[in-house]
């Protein structure tokens, strides 16, 4: 009599046992899987698996190929850290302009070896620079990089590259 009570609290009862039993299993897989929770105190960074899109990752295995010896390639370079801003630029300017470009970054980079100027930046376009949000980022790029004479060299992905 009493395993037949307890049969049928647990025959009313499996809808929430599932649910409980799921949410556990689910708990344990965000633990262990790669949008682990973290706990609090601890940091939620975990290392890329790469710092290139693949379509960055072929076009960079070319580029090191192509760039001649007195000069050095960089990639995924901070926007910001190609610009100076005049001594006599006013705080609140200066923050507006900083912001504009703080986190942008450009694809490549090549610099003379020497001195680690650089001379030509290089942006890698996929299909994602047709939206207008990318198409407004390029033209501020584009613009930035033009006002502080650094050319900029816009190549098209492709699968493979000569």
């Amino acid at each position: 009599m009493l395993f037949s009570g307890v049969l049928s609290a647990i025959g009313t009862l499996w809808p929430l046992l599932l649910l409980a039993g799921l949410l556990a299993a689910l708990g344990a897989f965000l633990k262990k899987g790669k949008w682990a929770v973290h706990e609090r105190g601890t940091l939620p960074y975990m290392k890329v698996d790469s710092l290139f899109t693949p379509a960055e990752k072929r076009f960079y295995q070319v580029l090191k190929e192509v760039v001649p010896p007195q000069y050095v390639l960089f990639a995924k370079v901070r926007l910001l850290d190609l610009f100076d801003f005049p001594k006599i630029m006013n705080g609140s300017d200066y923050h507006h302009y900083k912001n504009k470009v703080q986190s942008k970054h450009i694809d490549f980079l090549i610099c003379d070896r020497e001195k680690v100027a650089p001379l030509l930046v290089l942006e890698l376009n996929d299909s994602s620079h047709l939206r207008p949000d990318r198409e407004k980022r390029d033209q501020m790029v584009s613009a930035a990089l033009n006002n502080a004479k650094l050319p900029l060299l816009y190549i098209t992905a492709a699968s493979a590259y000569d």
